[in-house]
């Protein structure tokens, strides 16, 4: 570590609610590797993506909540929200705490982020490491440890290809010690985790949510009456499910997005997610939290037939996606006026709204 480095990291103070809510668990007899990954899941769980910062892609003075590296000192488990380059410099103060210094921290200058997608590269031992939590904003490894799911921004950078089996194998321990230890404080016991020798498996919240959608579907029904059923009729049920789910999940509104982005994937088929189920993210200039410029809400498009991306779009079903309050269904009216009037806004192209973002009746510069 270069002596620039080594001032940066100095200069770095962490609340210690969120130091105590990382470690005060972390296993002592863990390796120093297992230490690191330990504590990158446990970030990844217990921080979360800034959908303000998202929604207005980085501009005006949301940004310069993001930019001074001494607002790092306010980030605690409740007030958990960061984007990719708060978590390196938290990361990498987590690392060089408990002995590990081999590595660069880029971006910063003069305590001050750079404002541009940063990853932190590591060294442990023989292990040459990338930590990216935000290879993705909305399906990055801050959504998906909050979910169990397997994790895609921590990766062994070696070539030799029994090096990152091992690394990959620690990932899996690690991550089952820590699916654990929640399931034990839930006192659920640890019904989630499969430890049997040389194997461990993750069986993620999305596959409980999955099957809770399917029992939702046919819960009023005999088998023989399920059995009768039409395709579109169950269709038109596993859709209804769907929406319920959604309006109970609990999450903050990046990682919601990412819950119903997931679990679509999880129970549609790829016809279906083609032709009978879209979701499309929005900047929400009317239903937000206080004190924020703006908030993420989404609309979704469905039909038991298949959804008409043009302006004849009436045979469509609108659904209005706030999180924390929950799915109500709306008209194509409502929605071109909220458009119309700024409440809502187009937030980028591939998630344009079908029969809506297309249509004549919308007058916007999309």
């Amino acid at each position: 570590m270069d002596d620039e480095t080594l001032e940066i990291i100095n200069g770095i103070k962490l609340n210690n609610d969120l130091k105590n809510e990382i470690i005060c668990d972390m296993p002592s007899d863990l390796s120093l590797v297992e230490k690191a990954i330990y504590i990158y899941i446990k970030m990844c769980k217990v921080l979360t993506y800034d959908e303000e910062f998202y929604v207005f892609n980085q501009e005006t003075k949301v940004q310069l909540k993001h930019v001074d590296m001494r607002n790092l000192t306010k980030i605690t488990p409740d007030n958990n929200k960061v984007v990719c380059y708060e978590f390196n410099a938290i990361y990498a103060k987590f690392l060089y705490e408990i002995g590990i210094t081999d590595f660069e921290l880029l971006g910063i200058s003069g305590m001050v982020f750079n404002g541009k997608h940063q990853k932190l590269n590591f060294t442990v031992d023989k292990y040459e490491i990338e930590a990216d939590s935000t290879t993705s904003s909305i399906n990055g490894d801050m959504n998906k440890a909050k979910l169990n799911s397997p994790l895609v921004g921590l990766r062994c950078r070696n070539i030799d290809k029994q090096l990152i089996k091992e690394f990959n194998m620690m990932i899996s321990k690690v991550y089952s010690i820590v699916v654990r230890q929640e399931l034990e404080k839930l006192e659920k016991g640890a019904m989630y985790v499969d430890s049997s020798i040389g194997n461990y498996m993750l069986h993620g919240i999305i596959d409980e949510a999955r099957m809770n959608l399917i029992s939702l579907a046919s819960a009023d029904l005999s088998e023989e009456e399920f059995d009768g059923l039409s395709e579109k009729e169950y269709l038109k049920r596993r859709i209804n499910s769907y929406i319920e789910i959604l309006s109970n999940c609990d999450l903050s509104p990046i990682d919601t997005m990412h819950f119903s982005l997931t679990l679509r994937n999880a129970a549609f088929t790829e016809t279906e997610k083609k032709n009978n189920i879209i979701i499309s993210y929005v900047k929400d200039n009317e239903e937000y939290a206080e004190g924020k410029e703006a908030g993420l809400s989404a609309i979704i498009t469905t039909s038991e037939d298949i959804i008409i991306y043009n302006e004849e779009s009436n045979s469509n079903n609108y659904f209005y996606f706030v999180p924390s309050k929950g799915v109500t269904k709306i008209s194509k009216q409502e929605l071109i006026n909220k458009f119309n009037s700024g409440k809502l806004q187009q937030i980028e192209d591939e998630h344009l709204i079908p029969g809506i973002s297309s249509s004549d009746e919308l007058k916007m510069d999309l």
